[in-house]
C-alpha cells in the first residue's frame, strides 16, 4: 500500500512539473496538495512529508520552480535507500 501511494505521488511530481512548463500554477499547487495529504493519510517517511511541505510553500508563495518540484521528486526517490537522508532546501 505505502509503495502504491508513494509511486503515485512521484508520477504526480512529475504532472505537476508538466503543470509549471505549461504555465497551470493553479493546477499545480492543486496536485502538489492532495500529494501531500496521500503521504500524510498514508503515513509515509516524515522527511519525504517535509519535503512536500517545502514544494508546497513555494507554489504557495508564487515562487514555482521547476528546479524544484526535481529536487523534492529527487529526493524522496533517494529516501528509498537512505530513509534517514536530511532534506536540504534549495
Amino acid at each position: 500500500m505505502h509503495e502504491m501511494v508513494e509511486d503515485a505521488g512521484m508520477c504526480g511530481l512529475e504532472l505537476v512539473e508538466l503543470y509549471l512548463i505549461s504555465e497551470d500554477v493553479a493546477e499545480a499547487v492543486r496536485l502538489a496538495r492532495e500529494i501531500a495529504q496521500q503521504f500524510l493519510t498514508a503515513g509515509l517517511n516524515e522527511r519525504a512529508q517535509v519535503a512536500l511541505g517545502y514544494l508546497n510553500e513555494a507554489l504557495t508563495a508564487h515562487l514555482p520552480s521547476i528546479e524544484t518540484v526535481r529536487h523534492v521528486r529527487s529526493y524522496i526517490a533517494a529516501l528509498r535507500d537512505d530513509p534517514t537522508r536530511e532534506f536540504a532546501a534549495m
